[in-house]
Parts: C-alpha cells; structure tokens; sequence
C-alpha cells in the first residue's frame, strides 16, 4: 500500500499502518499455521499459482475465470511447472492453496501467479476476492480480502524470477457499497481497477489486463480477451518473456478495437523463456576432394606487413580446431554462419497512440487535502485554487500523467507575506523535485519537474517557512508538456525497443541521467550508421552497441561538443539481435527538445562469406569476378582455385574503399607459399600480382586488408584469370595523391626512386600533438618529414634523423580538427633504396579544447561562475573567452594546474576593445595566476589567456576558476 509519511498528519498514516498491519497479521498467522503443518517441500525449477474467481455468493457471477484458470494450469503444466491451482476458492481454500504454493517457492528458478476475477483496490492496495467474501466495509475488505502484494514479496523473496499475471482488472462489485458505508469519513479512497504496483526486486514482470485505474472485459467467448491472446503466445518457441507480453498486449488491443489497453512493467536483469528456443543442428559435411583437412601445420602464419614480398621459405597456416566446412546451398541459415542459433527477428515496436492530457480546468481547493489519502485528484494542466491556512498549512494533490514530459507549476501575485514551496513525488514516495520556494515573501513561484514515466504523481504545497498564512486565494496554474518521445520508457537494456535498422525517429534525454535503448535485428553481417542530428545545445549525445551476449561492438561515440551531431559507425559481424544505447555523454544534462536518432543499415553483399578458415574456401572458378568485402576489421577471406594444367593466376582487386589497401597471398595444396603477401600501392589504389602454377591442383588465394587495420562495408572487385600479366605502381609522390593513415599505426614505405616524396594524409577530429617517428631507415638515406594543414601551410617545418640510416623523431603541434599532410623525402634527394623505413605516428587529443578561439571575434562563451579549461598549442597560441556581466560587481581568476613551461597571463576587455585589466602574470613558470577585474556595468566582456612570453607550449590542460561577487 502506498502510503507517504508525514510529520504534519500523523494520525491517519498509524491508522492505516494499525489496519494494514492487522490484515497482513491475520494472513500470516493463517499462512504460518498452514505451512508449518505442511511437509516439507523441495522447489520444483519452476512453480505457478493459478487462481480463478468467479462463483462470487455476494456480487454478480463472471463467466469466464474458472475456464480461464484451468486452461492456464493446462498450459503451464506442458511447459515443465508445478502448478498449484485454486477455482472458485474461498477464504479458506485459498489460504489452503497459498501455504502449498509458497512451500514449494524456496529456491525456484522461475515462479509465475495468475488470476483471474474480480479485483479491488482501496488507498492503492490491491486485493483479490474470494468467492465468500462479503464486501460491507473497507474492513472486511482488509480482513477478507488477500493483499496482492503480499503474495508478490513472497514470491520475490524465493524465487529468481517473478511473474505476475493479473486478469483481475473488472470492475469494483462493490464499490458504491464501500462509498456508502464510508461516507464523509473514509480515509482510503476506492477507484476503478487495479493500481500500479511497485516491485521490490529485480527479477520481476508484472502484466495487467488493462491499464491502471481501467478495468478489463470477461469476454463473450470462452475466456476473457487476455486470457485468450495469453494462452496463444505463451508457449511461442524462443519468445523472450518480455516480448511474449509486448504480443499479448497486442493481441488485446486489436481484439477490443483499443478498448482495453494492457500495461507491462518489466525489471528483469536476465532472459527468461517459457519455451525455450530450437537448437538447429550445424552438419559437418566431409572435406572436398583434394583437401586434407586433418593436415598438420608447420610454420607460424605470416602477416603482410612481415612478409611483403615472395620468399622461398614454406610457412603453414594456423587454423581453429575441427573446421567445419559448411553447405553453401542456403546462403543465410544459421549454420552458414557455424553457431546454433535460430534467428528470431524482434518485431518492431510500434508505438501506441500518444495519451493526451485532459484540458485544463479550475479547480477549488475541497476540505482537508493534508495528507496522501485526502489529495485532491487534479488534471495536469489545470489551475488550483488553494489557501495557506491555518500557519503550517500543507496541500497535496494527486496528478495522473499518462506519458513523459515536464510538468510546469507557476503561481503570479501570491500575498505578500507567503514564500510559496512545492515539491513532487511520485507514486513510490521518491522525491522528483525537491522543495521549491519563491525567491520572497509575495513573489512569483516556479517549478519545472521532469515527468520520466506515466504514473500518479503527488504535488505537495505550503508556505516556504511554515510561518504565515493567509485567507487569499492562490491560483496554482499547473502545465504539461509531453515529450514526443514515444518510446519511453525504455531506460533498460530489459526494456529496450524494437527499432528497425533503417529507420529516423525523434527522442528525448530525459529526465537528468535518462538512457534510452532499443533492439535492432539484423538478417545478415553489415555495417550500422549511426546519428544523432539536430541535438540541443545542452547535450552531447553519446551511443554505443552491444550484440545479443552483451558484448561490447562499439564503445561510447560522442558528439564532438554539446549541441554537436554524433557520428558513430559500428559493425554487426554476424545475424542476430543487437542493443544500442543513447545518452548524454557525461549523464549531466536533460532536454524536453528532441533530437533526431537516425540508423541506416548497409547489408554486406559478401555472399562468399563467412570464408575465414581455408578449410572453409570458397570456390571460384578459373577465370571469376567476386564482390568482396572485408568486412568487420581483421577479416580474412579464403578462395579455392582448381586448375588442371600448369599457368599463372593473375589477381586483380579494382573500385577498392578508399581506407583499404587490399593484399592477397596464394597457397598450394600443401599449404606451401608460392606467392607471399602483395598489397595495394596505397589505400584505395587496386592490387594486381600473379602466382606460377607449377602442377595441376587446388591452390588458395588469402585476401585481407594489408596491415589488418581497417575495414569496409563497401565492395572491392577481385578478378582472376589464368594468363600472365605483370604490373605495379606505387604512386604517392604528391600531395594530392597522399595516401590516408590513421594516427596511432605503423606503416611501411620506400623512397624510391631518386628524388622521391612519401606523402600521407591524416585527418583529426580536435587539435592535439602528432608524435612522428621514422625508424628502419636504410643506411644511407637520411629521411626527413615536415607537417602540411589543408591550405599548404607549413605546420612542422623539415626534421632531420640524428644521422644518415638513425631514428627521426619530430612532434607537430595541430592547432584545429581537420586534414593535415606528412611529407617524406631524403634530405638532399640524392639518395634512395628498395629497403623500406617505417613510419609511426601517435595523436594525442587535446581535452575540452575550444579551438579555434585566437581571436576576440573568436571568443568562446563561458559561464560568468564555473571552470574551464583551456590549453596553450602551439606555441604563440592566445585563447579568448566571452562573458556576459549582470551588473556592477568583480570578478576573480585563479588558474592553476598549469605545466611546468608555462607561466599564464590573463587580461580584460570591454566590448569596444577598451583594456579593464591589463595583463596579470604568473609569479613563476607552472605557478597559479590570480586575479581580479571590477565591472562598473552590465555587458559582454572578453579576457584573453596567453603564455607570458608567447614562448613555451603544452598540451597539457590548465583550469581557469571564475567567482563572481556583485556590488554591494
């Protein structure tokens, strides 16, 4: 039973708690008895309660649960539970039946209860009825009554997962007959249907047959609407429990035309199924001819960057335990993809028509509302009329929101001597928004709360200090703004959304710390884009991906600001069902404005694949064209070549992605190299090579990415054919032909031929220091680099090697996001050499940069209070800050964490580029910069931070602290 302590009415909540207490006694006492006289029972893994009411001796006979709870029994019985049932029970005989069900409870993997009949709820307890019961007052109700929710913690305390089943939603029999005997004393308010209960653990799914405060209808046919769309999808094969419930709903809701609407509330942390999936069985059809997959391997496996060109030596291959090669007649199967799994596509949710809050009306405040039991119903958008007497006076009021959104509360011209709080919780007593006061006595009040799911809320007003009163009257106007995300709520991976892969929808982060996930399922292995666009300017919307085990596919992506786009790509190596997860990406911020989340999905038209064993070879024909990809990063493909005479096999890999340097290596039947690895010139460039054919045979041809660094949805062509045709080039001797590298790797390259420039492209998204280093060199080449940005600048002028054939290392200081070019040459462009050098490069990011902000008319806005940091790169670097001033008052700066080279200046401008405060220096290189700028007006006002002498450089972030004290 919901019930809200508070110290200002004390007498009604220990009422409630004495008669709520003697109820639960009086069930315990009969339970205790019943189980202590019972043997002693060993949980089944699964164990059910089936109660079915209808027989009623005082209140109109249902039809329909007695059938119901016998075909439930039947059906639960078939998939392996132990059920206990209970039809037309009274009292007694259902107490009977409690204490044999909660016997067999202790330890139970799965425990499901079911009823069905009539239901009731007074004060937000809900009961369900025996057959005898003779409903005259609220306390026969509490003594004749079951409490629900005590046979609900029963459950959850004993068993791993609860389900709860309740067709229990019909109309109150007996509620004017309550009204009555109540009258104007009633201190629990009796409502139509059942009301939302509250678990007290995870591990628990509690389905209505209507939703709360609605009742449900007993059917015309056999059973109740529920029940019949409940027995249909119960024992769907491979149906996770929360999707079983999600197609009931369904079901009810297209049997009853939208009349009766079901409602789920799910807290489940693991799978559960009622019937679990089908296994298909993966066949291990025997090896092709000429293969001998039992084949001992004979030396480690080479890589292309190791093994660039043909050597003479013989390496093997190391291949997984027990390959098994797979039919290819069906292209899609699970076993095509060589695991068991049955890949049950998730429908797509569908949201339900919008709930639209009733217009606003003006109510009056009615006789005590001081506690929960007394609030008075309100309509969220209507406007409530109260009065603060007597001193201490407290109203609440109870506020039904059927969606998410925020609730505004405003109250213009209030007496003079009343400071206006309010506060609102929800319909667990947790506090949503805590006290809010009127900035005085007499002023204007305001209270944004952010509304996280449909519920009951409870809005609580009094005077700020419990110290005034007054007879005039104060209009409370209450405003709803929905959020047009439909999709909440959907804060768990539990809960997560059915979303199709190609598919824009507008979502909201909220409230403060929201998630929102959703389940996509993929048919086939592809790659997934992912955007948010048209963010607020508050949020850095951040997602990431995780596959059907919860393994991580992609880690957060972030939006490169607040209010910025997010851009993510991820790949999904394999069908199946995959979980995205969206939130703001320090979970610190919250917006009613909506974004829009946009996925489109890319099938991977391998149809080659999965070919990642050479026992698992895809064969081609002699002369062929393929449409490969390489596809997710590390793949590797493997094609088998049958030829019966002796020849050359030519291998041309064309229209490659721009990122992919595509190498290949070929085989023979003994696993011999005769070709080693061949890479593409560059990335995006074609690969051609040929391979001598000795003998007759089956030979294998290795495809991958040359360093297995990257990867690409989009196909390449690779061609053979069985004619001699020797062809290479490189080229990247210019700055528009540079070859893409990703910092942080280490690439291959030569200067040859005499003269020759090494150009390569590498684009950031921030600012930050590009560490090169240049090792391997030939001896007698003495190999330099400088750094280029987009427009040709020099960045990095030339950096020589400590000697001819040494170690260059250079650092480039990149000032902003974009595209920037290395070029690689011999010092003198005298000497060149078919040995190559390596090129590695590391990037390090600056963090919270505000680049570019060297300018006035640059400047970033910052708060007037708060913290920033900022960085000095390059070197000569200045920042700029734009702050908005209220009025007169000083403002002072403290900068510290600053690097050792560093000693920071500050100064102040006013908008007409009038210096308020001239430059204020660090006492000594590292050490903390202070100081303070009086403003004599309100305005916009620029300070500028620069190293002292324009002479040293960091990426090191330093921190600018900013206290405002207003005059006076």
């Amino acid at each position: 039973m919901w019930t809200l302590w508070t110290p200002w009415t004390n007498t009604a909540p220990r009422m409630r708690r004495k008669q709520r207490l003697v109820g639960t006694v009086a069930y315990a006492i009969a339970l205790l008895s019943m189980i202590l006289a019972a043997p002693v029972a060993h949980a089944a893994g699964k164990v059910a309660l089936v109660v079915g009411n209808g027989a009623y001796e005082h209140a109109a006979p249902l039809a329909n649960p007695a059938a119901d709870a016998m075909a439930v029994s039947a059906k639960l019985e078939s998939l392996g539970f132990e059920v206990h049932t209970a039809v037309d029970a009274t009292q007694t005989q259902l107490l009977d039946t409690l204490a044999g069900f909660n016997a067999a409870l202790s330890g139970a993997e799965a425990a499901v209860f079911y009823y069905s009949g009539h239901g009731l709820q007074l004060g937000q307890e809900n009961y369900l009825l025996p057959v005898d019961i003779d409903v005259r007052n609220e306390l026969s109700v509490r003594y004749g009554a079951i409490g629900i929710s005590d046979i609900l913690t029963d459950i959850e305390r004993q068993a791993d997962i609860t389900i709860v089943v309740l067709d229990a939603c019909r109309d109150n029999p007996f509620a004017e007959d309550l009204r009555r005997a109540a009258g104007d004393t009633r201190s629990v308010a009796v409502s139509r249907g059942l009301a939302p209960m509250r678990p007290s653990a995870s591990g628990t799914i509690i389905a209505y047959a209507a939703a709360a405060g609605d009742v449900a209808s007993d059917g015309t046919g056999e059973h109740s609407p529920y029940t019949e769309a409940f027995l249909e999808e119960i024992d769907r094969p491979g149906a996770e429990v929360g999707l079983i419930f999600r197609r009931i709903a369904g079901r009810v809701i297209e049997t009853t035309g939208g009349d009766q609407r079901p409602e789920l509330l799910v807290r489940l942390t693991s799978e559960f199924y009622f019937s679990a999936p089908e296994l298909v069985e993966v066949a291990t059809p025997p090896a092709p001819d000429g293969t001998d997959d039992s084949v001992t391997t004979e030396v480690a496996e080479a890589t292309p960057e190791t093994l660039p060109e043909t050597r003479t030596t013989q390496p093997a291959i190391e291949e997984a335990a027990s390959p098994v090669r797979l039919d290819r007649s069906d292209e899609l199967s699970p076993a095509r993809w060589g695991y068991d799994a049955t890949l049950h596509p998730r429908p797509i949710y569908l949201p339900p028509a919008p709930w639209e809050a009733p217009v606003g009306q003006q109510r009056e405040e009615q006789g005590e509302n001081g506690n929960v039991t007394t609030s008075q119903l309100l309509g969220p958008n209507d406007t409530w009329r109260i009065a603060i007497l007597p001193r201490g006076d407290r109203d609440l009021a109870r506020l039904p929101i059927g969606r998410t959104g925020t609730l505004g509360v405003r109250a213009r011209g209030l007496p003079a001597e009343i400071d206006l709080a309010a506060r609102l919780l929800d319909q667990d007593r947790n506090v949503i928004t805590n006290w809010t006061t009127a900035p005085r006595p007499g002023g204007d009040f305001e209270m944004i709360s952010d509304i996280a799911r449909p519920g009951i809320y409870l809005l609580e007003v009094a005077d700020g200090s419990s110290d005034a009163e007054s007879p005039e009257g104060i209009d409370l106007a209450l405003e709803f703004t929905p959020s047009p995300d439909l999709y909440e709520p959907n804060e768990t991976l539990g809960a997560a959304r059915e979303a199709a892969l190609n598919d824009s929808r507008r979502h909201t982060i909220l409230p403060k710390g929201d998630a929102d996930w959703f389940a996509l399922s993929a048919p086939v292995s592809g790659e997934l884009i992912i955007e948010a666009l048209d963010v607020p300017d508050n949020l850095d919307i951040s997602f990431r991906l995780l596959d059907g085990e919860r393994n991580i596919i992609m880690n957060w992506a972030r939006g490169p600001r607040t209010g910025g786009d997010t851009y993510a790509v991820a790949d999904l190596p394999r069908p199946g069902t995959y979980f995205l997860e969206v939130r703001d990406g320090d979970n610190n911020e919250r917006s009613v404005e909506p974004f829009t989340l946009r996925t489109t999905f890319t099938e991977n038209v391998d149809v080659s694949e999965p070919h990642n064993l050479l026992s698992a070879a895809y064969p081609i024909a002699e002369n062929s064209e393929l449409d490969m990809t390489i596809f997710p990063k590390g793949d590797v493909d493997w094609l088998a070549v049958t030829v019966d005479q002796p020849g050359m096999l030519e291998l041309e890999a064309t229209r490659s992605p721009a990122n992919l340097d595509i190498a290949f290596r070929v085989l023979d039947g003994e696993r011999n190299i005769i070709m080693n690895w061949l890479t593409a010139p560059r990335k995006g460039g074609q690969n051609y090579a040929f391979a001598d054919f000795a003998r007759p045979g089956t030979y294998f041809v290795e495809v991958r990415d040359g360093s297995n660094d990257e990867r690409s949805i989009d196909p390449f062509k690779l061609n053979t054919t069985f004619t001699p045709a020797p062809d290479q080039y490189e080229p990247n001797d210019s700055m528009s032909a540079a070859r893409n590298l990703t910092p942080g790797g280490t690439t291959a390259f030569t200067i040859l031929p005499l003269g020759d420039h090494d150009w390569f492209r590498v684009s950031v998204d921030t600012p930050g220091e590009l560490a090169i280093d240049i090792d391997e060199g030939p001896k007698d080449l003495d190999i330099h680099v400088r750094v280029l940005d987009a427009d040709r600048n020099i960045v990095l002028n030339w950096v020589a090697p400590y000697a001819p054939g040494g170690l260059t290392e250079a650092i480039a200081d990149l000032p902003r996001a974009g595209t920037y070019f290395l070029d690689i040459a011999d010092g003198n462009s005298d000497a060149r050499s078919v040995e190559h050098a390596t090129l590695s490069t590391r990037f390090t990011p600056l963090l919270n940069a505000h680049e570019p902000n060297n300018t006035l008319g640059a400047a970033t806005p910052v708060t007037l209070e708060g913290e920033t940091f900022a960085h000095i790169l390059p070197k000569g670097d200045g920042d700029w800050f734009r702050i908005e001033v209220p009025g007169p008052g000083s403002l002072d700066f403290t900068i510290d964490q600053v690097a050792e080279a560093l000693d920071i200046s500050v100064r102040v401008l006013d908008p007409d580029r009038n210096i308020i405060m001239n430059w204020i220096n660090a006492p000594r290189p590292g050490g903390v910069t202070t100081a303070t700028t009086d403003f004599e007006k309100a305005g916009t006002y620029f300070f500028e931070i620069r190293d002292g002498g324009s002479d040293a450089r960091s990426p090191q972030p330093f921190r600018i602290t900013r206290a405002w004290r207003p005059a006076g």
